[in-house]
């Protein structure tokens, strides 16, 4: 048996080092089994409308975490940016939930007109303003759970502001991530549903994941790019 081990090991070691604990696979496995749980905390923190923007950012906290090579639980780091952003968080997240409704009104108004051009035009109007709101509350999020210093809420809303035109290429990806999902489940009714389960079980998890990777780089610049 013994050598039997032996002879696999020199026949294929790659296979070997993708199952060892610091292989691919493992890693690959871990990180969705974190997404997966990110999104069950984000679900719970979403179904409250205090909680909701703090979830978001302490969701944006893990993802920063793990980016920075900071293997803390999961938990344990969500947990305690719930508690340290949740005030500050509420009212980003009350004022992108009344421009939501706001904006569903606009385009259900605008959908009951004869269609022009001018009907047109305010419909394309109302998603580009909604797209904007949704990426300065989206950098607000990533802003304050890198804020160690206590920054208020008024300064954080302008830096928010001021990072989504000065970074325009990350906002278009953080926006993308929002987008192309609901052109598809607008395209289709089945893939609309599917999408709800997709986003239940793993989604909403992924989303923050890949906003994450897009806005890392601009809140924790490597020392090279500070020079």
């Amino acid at each position: 048996m013994y050598r039997l081990q032996v002879v696999v090991e020199r026949k294929d070691p790659a296979v070997k080092g993708l199952l060892d604990i610091d292989g691919g696979l493992y890693a690959a496995l871990q990180l969705f089994a974190e997404i997966v749980l990110l999104n069950l905390l984000m679900v719970i923190g979403l179904c409250s409308i205090v909680c909701g923007g703090a979830g978001i950012t302490a969701s944006f906290a893990v993802v920063h975490t793990r980016l920075n090579g900071n293997s803390s639980p999961l938990f344990a780091t969500f947990m305690q940016a719930l508690r340290r952003t949740w005030l500050r968080a509420i009212a980003p997240w009350l004022v992108i939930v009344a421009i939501t409704l706001i904006a569903l009104w606009e385009l259900a108004l605008l959908a009951s007109l004869p269609m022009s051009l001018a009907t047109q035009a305010g419909r394309a109007l109302v998603i580009v303003a909604y797209l904007v709101a949704v990426a300065c509350v989206v950098w607000y999020c990533c802003l304050l759970s890198a804020d160690v210093h206590n920054a208020s809420v008024r300064e954080l809303a302008r830096q928010a502001m001021v990072t989504t035109i000065v970074q325009l290429p990350r906002t278009a990806l953080v926006v993308l991530v929002v987008i192309v999902p609901v052109v598809v489940a607008a395209i289709s009714l089945p893939w609309a549903l599917r999408l709800v389960g997709f986003y239940l079980v793993v989604g909403i998890g992924l989303s923050v994941y890949l906003q994450g990777l897009a806005t890392h780089a601009v809140l924790y610049p490597r020392p090279e790019s500070r020079a």
